[in-house]
């Protein structure tokens, strides 16, 4: 039985080796910020969690980044400030928080990953940054139509 229990014991922490959990997520976050400077947000939606893809639609998501791009600017540059691990019920969660700058100001980013190894993905991007917010872009009025009244 402790042999078993021994196995099991190594087992657990090999698959959840916080170097490695490290490693996986410093290289999602590189990946996010390439994707973020080209504007490529597919690529963000579809390496992101299935539950990151329940939790807002793809014209919200898509609206949400393309106003961050906006406002903030190209990624440059960011350091770790912080990260915690945790496995609860057979669930890992990573957490980093990183001290960033972009084109047009400083940003607090965390970044929340699921899972481990090649099943890692982006749960949440926490960003807090002091550029200003980028108002939506308003459609404008088809042709012919403006300031016109219905009926007339």
């Amino acid at each position: 039985m402790r042999k078993i229990l021994a196995v099991t014991a190594v087992a657990l922490l090999a698959a959840c080796n916080p170097m490695e959990q490290m490693d996986g997520a410093e290289t999602l976050i590189e990946e996010f910020h390439a994707d973020f400077n080209e504007s490529d947000f597919n690529a963000i939606w579809n390496g992101a969690s299935q539950e990151f893809r329940e939790s807002l639609t793809r014209a919200e998501f898509d609206d949400f980044m393309s106003r961050m791009r906006t406002s903030v600017g190209e990624y440059q540059d960011g350091s770790q400030v912080g990260f915690n691990i945790n496995t609860n019920n057979g669930t890992t969660l990573t957490e980093i928080t990183l001290d960033t700058t972009y084109e047009n100001g400083t940003a607090d980013e965390v970044f929340t990953f699921i899972g481990t190894g090649d099943d890692m993905a982006l749960l949440n991007w926490n960003i807090d940054s002091t550029a200003p917010w980028a108002e939506p872009e308003v459609a404008e009025p088809a042709p012919g139509t403006a300031g016109e009244k219905p009926g007339v």
